[in-house]
């Protein structure tokens, strides 16, 4: 309490100096928050994906040929995907999905086209992802063995192509196919990228081979809760060497590991390439690299301004010195002071940011495929709240704050502290 009353005090007689402080802090936890904001939404877990953290991604066909380590296509045949994948320790659920999703045009008889973005997935997708669904129903195992020609379309989508959610059982072309709708979710945010669809067809894998290794199937793995990816890693490292082993002599090409199942971050922020060549996270070290700056270059401005409203209480100091106080006590009480400040500024810098992100973030920060914008007309592409406000982010933030505090409050205060009795009541410089 006497740390506020001290700045209270302080705000009255040093405005621009506290205000400066103030400001500043409040600039440099807007900016260092907006790149961890910025990461963060890519990775958090959120509706219908509320289990993500435990999602990983078998996709690309890694192989040697001719002495050379490729990536020959992002996607695998039924059967490669199931020799990988099926029957891991440590996983729960496996789907199989569609790799290459391109535009397609869907329609109503009697109405225009649109060009939208389909999402190709078998039935155990719907059981890894919770969706929530306004009516009907998702499609079931029978149903994709059959290739039913049945969609689950989002709210949006219905509402674009027949005016009316209520459209269970209606039809809709789907470049030239007819497919029956039988299901209505809510929207899914662009800024899911494995996830943002406009409508969802089943998909099983048989038609979509190339030959024996390649295909269009991708495998999401749901992981059981405390299982460590790298563990699932290794079964599958075992696997691919069995596999080119018993191959061996059959394909022009050696199977090679790249690192797979990938999670979700190591999807967004490395290759198999990175895998292959054992490259490190290059992306880890060069937000460190941000963070670093965003704090220091501030804190020694900062440090500048804590410093010059010190040397306005060399007597105080003094004083409190010629009584007995300890240094230690001075450091302790001009530190505490000093953080109540910036944790102003740093409440202040977090407000605008979250602010910044939810209002802003769509103009400024691409966190979409814009290669499927015609897919999003009323579909909002920036963050939702949910994925800006919890916990983690204002623990992250006191954290900056602390941080901060000490990076531009230490070394004046211990100046302070050392300053002798005589002289800081002869008001002396510090």
């Amino acid at each position: 309490m006497n740390y506020i009353k001290k700045v209270c005090y302080e705000m009255k007689h040093q405005r621009i100096m506290v205000w400066v402080s103030v400001c500043g802090t409040a600039i440099a936890v807007f900016l260092v928050m907006a790149f961890f904001l910025t990461d963060r939404i890519r990775n958090c877990s959120v509706a219908p994906a509320t289990q993500r953290d435990r999602i990983v991604t078998g996709s690309y066909l890694s192989a040697e040929y001719d002495g050379n380590s490729l990536v020959l296509s992002s996607g695998l045949s039924r059967e490669l995907a199931l020799r990988l994948y099926s029957g891991l320790d440590g996983v729960e659920k496996m789907s199989l999905v569609k790799s290459w999703e391109p535009l397609v045009d869907v329609g109503v008889k009697g109405g225009k086209y649109l060009s939208l973005q389909p999402r190709y997935v078998d039935d155990v997708f719907w059981k890894i992802y919770d969706f929530s669904f306004i009516d009907g129903r998702s499609f079931d195992k029978a149903e994709v063995d059959a290739d039913a020609k049945v969609a689950v379309v989002t709210v949006s989508t219905a509402r674009r192509l027949f005016k009316d959610s209520d459209v269970v059982g209606r039809e809709i072309s789907v470049g030239h196919d007819r497919f029956r709708i039988i299901g209505v979710t809510e929207d899914v945010s662009p800024v899911l990228r494995e996830l943002f669809g406009n409508l969802y067809v089943p998909f099983n894998g048989r038609n979509s081979d190339y030959s024996s290794y390649e295909g269009l199937t991708n495998v999401r793995l749901l992981l059981k809760p405390g299982v460590n990816p790298e563990s699932v890693k290794k079964q599958v490292e075992k696997r691919v060497k069995a596999i080119s082993a018993a191959d061996e002599g059959k394909e022009e090409y050696r199977l090679v590991y790249a690192g797979q199942p990938y999670t979700n971050e190591e999807t967004l922020y490395r290759t198999p390439q990175d895998f292959i060549m054992d490259r490190g996270d290059f992306h880890s070290t060069k937000m460190w690299m941000y963070y670093g700056v965003f704090l220091i270059v501030p804190a020694i401005t900062l440090g500048s301004m804590t410093r010059s409203r010190l040397r306005h209480r060399v007597s105080e100091i003094g004083v409190r010195r010629a009584f007995g106080a300890s240094r230690k006590s001075i450091m302790a009480q001009l530190i505490g002071e000093n953080f109540v400040i910036t944790l102003l500024g740093g409440a202040i810098g977090m407000v605008l940011c979250l602010l910044f992100m939810w209002l802003l973030s769509p103009y400024f920060i691409t966190m979409i495929d814009y290669s499927y914008m015609s897919a999003l007309e009323g579909i909002y592409a920036g963050p939702t709240f949910s994925m800006l406000f919890d916990l983690r982010n204002f623990v992250v933030a006191l954290v900056l704050c602390f941080v901060l505090n000490l990076l531009c409050s230490f070394f004046p205060a211990l100046r302070a502290s050392k300053v002798e009795p005589a002289q800081a009541i002869a008001n002396s410089k510090i």
